[in-house]
């Protein structure tokens, strides 16, 4: 759903894999994360890949967004909302920085899928990452984004298989 004027911001770009491939279809594409050796991976792709519309800067994602109000066409922010603390407030900023029309992409993992249910049944630890704040069911995941003033425009979707392997397959 990305047009090729749109202005893109990745929050939480890491390597920049979703960066770069958004920088394929738009005219620009600002990454931020606060790893900084992450941003010299992807600094170093999109340098390989000859993305000059890629942007890259160090930032606290939980602190104010260092850019305008109604920046963005659009906002990417995937598997990333579940390593953040206050997740209100960054959802706040995104608002901010987004267009009155703009658009959120957002993803984080589900803890009730059959596999996770199994493991917490087993004792066991059932986050896919231990750096994980938080996981969701679709209800909470809904109501977090609907308190930050989004909601969703068709269904929601899961993106990754409920099997052991998804903490691989996710790396």
């Amino acid at each position: 759903h990305l047009k090729p004027a749109d202005l893109v911001l990745d929050l939480g770009c890491s390597n920049g894999a979703h960066a770069l491939a958004a920088a394929r279809c738009v005219w620009q594409v600002v990454g931020v994360d606060y790893d900084r050796a992450a941003l010299s991976v992807a600094a170093d792709s999109a340098r390989r890949a000859a993305r000059d519309n890629l942007r890259l800067f160090a930032v606290d994602l939980t602190g104010r967004l260092p850019f305008r109000d109604s920046s963005f066409d659009a906002v990417l922010f995937l598997d990333v909302i579940e390593h953040l603390e206050p997740r209100g407030h960054v959802l706040g900023e995104i608002a901010r920085v987004l267009r009155p029309d703009g658009r959120l992409l957002v993803s984080a993992p589900n803890r009730e899928t059959s596999w996770r249910r199994r493991l917490r049944e087993a004792g066991l630890f059932a986050f896919s990452d231990p750096d994980h704040k938080i996981e969701y069911t679709e209800t909470e995941f809904l109501s977090e984004l609907r308190a930050g003033g989004f909601a969703p425009d068709g269904p929601v979707m899961p993106v990754v298989y409920d099997t052991a392997w998804a903490g691989v397959i996710g790396v």
